[in-house]
């Protein structure tokens, strides 16, 4: 079995509900992630997510149960999965201690901008590691501000160190714990209505990937309490990939 260092914060997921601000970094160890090469859903270990926050990235003012999203993304994976997930939900895309979660997302309805230190300590995270997944919140079809916020800040970051383009169906993502063989679940409405077809988008960086843009707004659909299970094992998926994809992983030593 595979053996990959990441780091873990101990937090009760029965209190996740609670306060962001009442959350803390104290209980942060060292842990093991287990995965059998001979089945990819033989995982075990500990994983923890966070939604990371510029200085200048407007939370929406629609959607702000972002506690709810992490929450039930990591019941998802404490249900489906042998991998015990926890979650943050206010940690600053400056601080160092984002060296630490091996799996963060940015979430928005507007353009946005970081400031130097926030870039710097961005590209530091996905070079050494680090995964993205940068959601429009809005669940916008087409281009959105927010994608071109994105794509200006990893070309910024990374010029033409990276590549971005449509992550195809075929991509192992696609099958990292469940099978979604005509690639992300789409977004619908409680009529069972899809309402967007857009597809995700993937960000390699020296053929590994290190970040997802999403117009499909999963964030909102995470913390709704119906028809949510498809992108919540989409949400699986992504964070599995993250934890047993090749190369190194944030929070390694």
């Amino acid at each position: 079995m595979h053996i990959h260092l990441i780091a873990i914060m101990l937090l009760t997921t029965a209190g996740f509900s609670g306060p962001a601000s009442a959350q803390t970094l104290d209980g942060i160890r060292k842990t093991t992630i287990l995965e059998d090469p001979s089945d990819r859903k033989n995982i075990r270990g500990n994983a923890s997510i966070a939604i990371v926050w510029g200085k200048q990235i407007k939370r929406p003012d629609r959607y702000r149960d972002f506690n709810k999203a992490l929450l039930n993304l990591s019941n998802a994976m404490n249900m489906w999965t042998e991998v015990y997930t926890t979650g943050y939900t206010r940690l600053a895309l400056e601080s160092t201690d984002i060296s630490l979660f091996p799996f963060v997302i940015i979430t928005t309805g507007e353009k946005f901008e970081l400031t130097f230190p926030e870039k710097k300590n961005l590209a530091a995270y996905l070079e050494n590691g680090g995964f993205l997944f940068c959601d429009n919140v809005l669940g916008t079809r087409h281009s959105s501000p927010v994608e071109h916020s994105f794509k200006s800040l990893m070309r910024e970051l990374f010029g033409d160190r990276i590549t971005i383009d449509i992550i195809p169906d075929t991509h192992e993502i696609f099958h990292a714990f469940f099978d979604f063989e005509e690639g992300p679940p789409k977004v619908t409405l409680k009529e069972n209505v899809i309402i967007n077809r857009t597809q995700l988008q993937g960000v390699w960086f020296e053929e590994r990937l290190i970040a997802i843009y999403s117009n499909l707004g999963y964030i909102v659909k995470w913390s709704e309490s119906a028809e949510n299970i498809l992108p919540l094992k989409m949400g699986v998926n992504m964070l599995i990939f993250a934890l047993t994809q090749d190369g190194e992983s944030a929070g390694n030593e």
